[in-house]
């Protein structure tokens, strides 16, 4: 907690949710799906290759996802449609929510059509964009997002390759999560200060090096040093990116 004399600025960062990819656990897993527990919703991050019916890989065109509560015995579907990346730059920039032309620098090309042609390709450059949004991995049909989720629940799930005719491949080892609970302890942020800039507070910090994959933080406030604290973000903000959030 950072107070801040002037203005009684008093923000928290809570360290939330792991929300991208621990490159150790993609190394060990050729093939299959980790759950992460976020503020709403389990994170299911698919581990393998991008796939799209105009780009098949042996045949595959996508992935469909299950999930098992407690209780059942089998796991259910939960994806109606294979997932597989956007089909076109103009759906890519509607999943980002943003025109692609400063992502494209990042990944070693000069303009957004240039940035496509990465997509289509599965070229590996757009790992980076991958571990700085995970709005990519979502684009490119390696994230899908499990709502509805009753905390402290335990879910198990797994994934499958499909084909065109919708036929499902031996389904991946299960993994399994505890919605509202983070897989591992999480330490915070390093290094918080606030500062005064004109008629704004900037709050700045890093990421822990001791937390082993990347995440999110939320940013409180209070104009009581005695406490009283306000969220000012309505999403996690990811530690890819700008280091630092205005207030």
């Amino acid at each position: 907690m950072i107070r801040c004399v002037n203005r009684y600025l008093l923000p928290v960062l809570l360290l939330w949710s792991l929300v991208a990819l621990p490159a150790a656990a993609q190394d060990e897993l050729e093939f299959g799906v980790l759950p992460y527990p976020g503020p709403q919703a389990v994170w299911l991050m698919i581990v393998g290759d991008v796939l799209h019916p105009d780009m098949p890989v042996d045949g595959w065109i996508g992935y469909h996802l299950h999930r098992r509560e407690a209780g059942d015995d089998e796991f259910k579907r939960i994806t109606n449609d294979p997932v597989s990346r956007v089909a076109s730059l103009e759906e890519l920039e509607a999943t980002l929510g943003a025109p692609v032309d400063g992502l494209a620098p990042m990944a070693g090309v000069e303009t957004r059509e240039e940035l496509w042609e990465l997509v289509e390709d599965a070229d590996l450059r757009l790992d980076i964009l991958m571990m700085m949004s995970h709005k990519v991995r979502e684009a490119l049909g390696l994230l899908r997002l499990d709502h509805g989720l009753e905390p402290g629940k335990r879910y198990e799930y797994t994934v499958t390759y499909v084909d065109a005719a919708g036929r499902e491949s031996r389904p991946a080892p299960a993994a399994e999560v505890v919605f509202g609970a983070p897989r591992r302890p999480l330490l915070g942020p390093d290094d918080p200060t606030v500062e005064a800039d004109g008629n704004r507070v900037v709050v700045r910090w890093r990421p822990n090096p001791d937390d082993e994959a990347a995440f999110g933080y939320h940013v409180y406030r209070s104009e009581d040093a005695d406490g009283g604290f306000v969220r000012l973000n309505d999403l996690p903000i990811m530690s890819f990116g700008p280091e630092g959030e205005d207030a």
